[in-house]
């Protein structure tokens, strides 16, 4: 029965979709499925860019160093998010779901791959910070930064976003602060070189978090259309507008806030970890 029932003996069996964390599963899967293929698209619209650039004779050096910053995520965050929301498929499907009837068993075996090969998630988040970062001195970073501040500034979508803009903006100071603490952590190495011990143990947290960060951006500017869409919308087209406005803000309340406490995480790393004896592993 309804949770609200679960008293009522009498009351009526419900479809597995009127359950609370039911609902919270599936939407979180919805967000991140979404999210990610934008963030894909997203990142194949800029190599778009730089070949028209270049097929136009102008510099197109800041979108290729946006295209190398993006490409980490893509691969690293994109494996590894995907990888967990097919385990809550799996889950979706209770016991059948492990079994051969239904195809996500072996699209969550298949998958796994991709968080491994071309480079494992662990490389990616080296890459992500010392190459794309730190070689680039921020520039494309910074860039990234300030089109969200821009998508920001212009309030797309209305007081209904205004909430999950909000978190947006507070997750991208923190992204910041946590790329400000690695850098000091790297420039501490000048005194003490096992300060890259702190860098290397906070880099995939890095690449993770901005993960949360562009994706989180990239739903709201695709809810921000759907709301201008909506009051036009057809029957037909009103359900699709809602669910990528719902899933936008239920990614900015549900996963942003998160980023705030990966800062708190990545302040506190310490050296203890690389101090220990291996045999204690």
């Amino acid at each position: 029965p309804d949770l609200a029932q679960f008293m009522d003996k009498t009351a009526p069996k419900v479809t597995i979709t009127h359950h609370p964390d039911v609902r919270r599963s599936l939407m979180t899967q919805k967000a991140y499925a979404e999210g990610m293929r934008a963030l894909v698209l997203h990142t194949a619209a800029v190599q778009d860019d730089i070949q028209i650039k270049e097929a136009e004779g102008e510099d197109a050096s800041a979108l290729i160093a946006l295209n190398d910053l993006l490409l980490p995520i893509v691969k690293g965050y994109g494996s590894e998010k995907s990888y967990e929301q097919l385990a809550q498929s799996l889950q979706t499907f209770g016991g059948s779901g492990y079994l051969q009837e239904y195809p996500i068993e072996q699209y969550i075996r298949d998958a796994k791959i991709d968080t491994l090969y071309e480079g494992t998630t662990a490389i990616q988040g080296q890459d992500y910070f010392f190459r794309k970062i730190v070689r680039n001195q921020g520039a494309a970073l910074n860039g990234l930064a300030e089109e969200i501040k821009k998508f920001l500034a212009v309030a797309a979508g209305g007081e209904g976003l205004a909430g999950a803009r909000e978190e947006l903006a507070k997750a991208a100071v923190e992204l910041e602060a946590i790329v400000g603490v690695m850098l000091t952590d790297l420039a501490a190495t000048e005194q003490d070189v096992k300060s890259i011990y702190k860098v290397g143990l906070n880099t995939t947290r890095l690449l993770m978090v901005s993960g949360d960060v562009v994706v989180g951006y990239l739903l709201l500017r695709g809810a921000a259309v759907a709301a201008e869409k909506l009051p036009t919308a057809s029957a037909k087209d009103k359900a699709f507008y809602e669910g990528k406005i719902a899933a936008a803000k239920f990614f900015a309340t549900n996963v942003l806030p998160g980023v705030a406490a990966e800062r708190k995480l990545a302040e506190g790393v310490e050296l203890d970890l690389m101090e220990l004896d291996e045999a204690a592993f």
